[in-house]
C-alpha cells in the first residue's frame, strides 16, 4: 500500500513522511 501512495503523486508528500 505504502508504494501505491508514493506512485500516487501528491499524496507522496504525507506518504513519505510516513513510509519513513
Amino acid at each position: 500500500q505504502m508504494k501505491r501512495v508514493c506512485v500516487d503523486g501528491p499524496v507522496f508528500d504525507g506518504a513519505a513522511i510516513y513510509a519513513k
